[in-house]
């Protein structure tokens, strides 16, 4: 995009910083290496309460990145894991992949889920989160939900391996955003590695020549493990969500799965 959809030289967010993802000792790892994370959290439960939700998480994981076509998927109740953690707030869902997860968002600091599960545990994995540019009623132009590019595919680590074949996003082109009291079913058109520029921070997606021209830039991307579908049209008027997370082999850009919103039930 062009300079003039920039605002200021002021310091980008952790979450999209040039190497946001620490790679820390563990069963699995993020593809990005040798990367300095946000400072260390410190402990909110004893070593073995941890541990067994480590441990949990850990096969929840395995079973995630398993590859495989048919995945079983539960009804969400927001008074059961809102009962867990208030900042769930939402929930993502790609049918056919292991896309499955809660949404959360820590009002008041954004680098919190970098590190953290849904039960506020430490943890490398982290959660699917957003950050406090975007509301929690998906009704912005562009809502930016970022995950860890986890090598077992879970999280969103499942999503380069996938996105860059046409083939399968053909396939799997639907994506879910449940909320409490609806569901938003969203078109994905877009798989590409982009700049790890602050998407939120740097530009207002409201202002319709910053939203077309950052859209037009990103679709523009020629790579190899680049695809656009181009039979998709997008407006300034659509809601975009965007999917971002690390970019296997260059710790210098992200890899954004885009998709817009189509209806609601």
């Amino acid at each position: 995009p062009s300079s003039s959809a920039a605002s200021g030289n002021a310091p980008v967010s952790a979450a999209e910083s040039s190497e946001p993802f620490s790679k820390e000792p563990s069963a699995e790892s993020s593809d990005e290496e040798n990367s300095e994370g946000p400072s260390e959290i410190s402990d909110e439960a004893s070593s073995e309460e941890e541990s067994d939700v480590s441990d949990e998480m850990s096969e929840e994981s395995e079973e995630l990145g398993e590859e495989t076509s048919e995945y079983v998927y539960e009804d969400v109740n927001f008074a059961v894991y809102q009962k867990i953690n208030k900042d769930i707030y939402a929930w993502i869902r790609i049918p056919g992949t292991p896309i499955d997860y809660p949404i959360l968002n820590r009002k008041g600091d954004n680098e919190y889920y970098l590190k953290r599960n849904y039960y506020r545990y430490a943890d490398t994995r982290g959660s699917i989160f957003t950050e406090d540019y975007n509301n929690r009623d998906f009704n912005d132009p562009v809502t930016l939900i970022y995950g860890h590019n986890m090598s077992s595919g879970s999280m969103f680590g499942s999503i380069q391996k996938t996105y860059t074949k046409k083939s399968f996003m053909q396939s799997h082109k639907e994506l879910q955003i449940i909320l409490p009291d609806k569901t938003y079913t969203y078109e994905i058109f877009a798989a590409v590695p982009y700049s790890n520029i602050h998407l939120m921070y740097y530009y207002d997606f409201t202002n319709t020549y910053v939203f077309t021209e950052v859209m037009n830039d990103i679709l523009s991307v020629r790579a190899m493990n680049a695809v656009v579908d181009k039979t998709v049209k997008v407006t300034p008027d659509d809601h975009i969500v965007i999917l971002s997370t690390c970019l296997s082999g260059n710790g210098n850009q992200r890899y954004l799965l885009l998709a817009v919103r189509r209806d609601a039930e």
